[in-house]
């Protein structure tokens, strides 16, 4: 039987991530890279659960994030560029496509670019029970991650900014 996502997240040994979803840091790289914020590690890597009730909501890093699936439902990944060009991606498995959504190309991987927005929710699950609804991904982020390298979308900014994606962004802030 599928487990929960409460049960996973306790396997995992993950927790609340400010953004939503859960996490837990798996890998820091020794070496590591100068950029224009400073020293950062060559990489980072998370583990990362999302839920109906936790999705990952708009922000923003400062390098770039590959957001890699490893199981669950399929995620819709978004991305919106800062000139406003909105991408929307089917993060699963890429052996199983989602028939509820033929149109798009499930892909088992996706990038977040640098500077863009960012976040995801879950594409299925109305078939599973609420606590069984999740997608578990890993996060690559290139070079490391830091909190201050980290922004949260605050929604009038960006209803503002970005009126034309208005549903995005009200239902992932």
């Amino acid at each position: 039987m599928r487990p929960t996502a409460e049960d996973l997240a306790a396997h995992l040994g993950l927790k609340p991530h400010s953004e939503g979803g859960l996490f837990r840091e798996t890998y820091r790289a020794g070496g590591v890279v100068e950029t224009p914020r400073g020293m950062r590690a060559a990489y980072t890597t998370i583990l990362f659960l999302v839920t109906a009730a936790a999705v990952s909501r708009l922000h923003r890093l400062s390098s770039d994030e590959i957001w890699v699936f490893q199981g669950g439902l399929p995620l819709e990944f978004i991305t919106l560029a800062p000139g406003g060009e909105l991408s929307r991606v089917l993060l699963g498995d890429a052996a199983e496509p989602d028939a509820s959504d033929a149109e798009r190309v499930v892909v088992p991987q996706a990038l977040a670019p640098a500077g863009h927005w960012q976040g995801a929710r879950l594409a299925g699950g109305a078939h599973l029970q609420a606590e069984r609804a999740w997608c578990l991904l890993s996060c690559v982020v290139i070079p490391g991650f830091e909190y201050e390298d980290f922004e949260m979308g605050e929604r009038g900014a960006l209803l503002a900014a970005y009126p034309q994606h208005a549903e995005f962004v009200r239902s992932l802030t």
